[in-house]
């Protein structure tokens, strides 16, 4: 199975769309320069919170559900059976731009062939993109967008730019957005139904504001 290990990690970005538990994005849809930023779009404003990454969601197909879908799943990762993400840490590049860290991790055994690709991502406010490529010295498997963990790999630690803009506020949610391919239906359903224990959820802050001793998480928001 060492094959899959050449096979090139940076893809097209493709239409993503996913709206569980109040947090939903879709991916870019056109194929971009490898510098260009990737649009976080923003969910709807609804009664619910945005999702715990330990909770378990439902399968998100492209579509009505067919046998050739079956065996690809699209949306925010910890939704549909993909992996867990946590907090790395965000660090300021110096260039108006910050660059986040994040472990990508199965939680527990996965059927062989099994594979998620990064594709972007998803926040639960505005003021935030992301960028292509690596940064920073907190992703020592390269960068986020376009990363593929396959089925036998243990953790992985990659980073992407940030790009913050007017309306940005601290606290911010981010969840990656990706596709989940496996070999047969079963596989994907399989995956889905596994127990794991989710990293910490990724809240990004100014490094600025966390230089000054405050807490990012979902309390950031009451500071502005």
């Amino acid at each position: 199975m060492d094959r899959h290990r050449r096979e090139p990690a940076i893809r097209a970005a493709v239409i993503l769309c996913a709206l569980v538990l109040g947090l939903a994005g879709c991916a870019a849809a056109e194929d971009d320069p490898v510098d260009a930023p990737v649009a976080v779009d923003v969910p709807d404003p609804g009664p619910q919170s945005p999702p715990d990454q330990g909770e378990e969601g439902d399968a998100v197909e492209d579509g009505e559900a067919d046998p050739a879908q079956q065996t690809r799943r699209s949306g925010i990762a910890t939704n549909f059976g993909g992996p867990a993400h946590g907090d790395q840490g965000t660090t300021d590049l110096g260039d108006g731009t910050w660059c986040q860290g994040v472990a990508l991790f199965w939680g527990a055994q996965v059927p062989e062939g099994v594979r998620f690709t990064v594709d972007g991502g998803a926040a639960d406010a505005e003021g935030i993109a992301l960028g292509r490529g690596a940064c920073g010295d907190v992703g020592t498997d390269g960068a986020c967008i376009g990363l593929v963990l396959w089925h036998d790999d243990q953790t992985l630690f990659c980073s992407v730019p940030l790009i913050p803009a007017e309306g940005f506020t601290n606290g911010t949610q981010l969840a990656l957005v990706g596709t989940l391919e496996c070999e047969e239906a079963t596989d994907c359903d399989a995956v889905i139904a596994r127990e794991i224990d989710a990293g910490p959820p990724i809240f990004v802050c100014d490094p600025v504001f966390v230089a000054e001793g405050n807490v990012c998480d979902a309390t950031a928001r009451e500071s502005g």
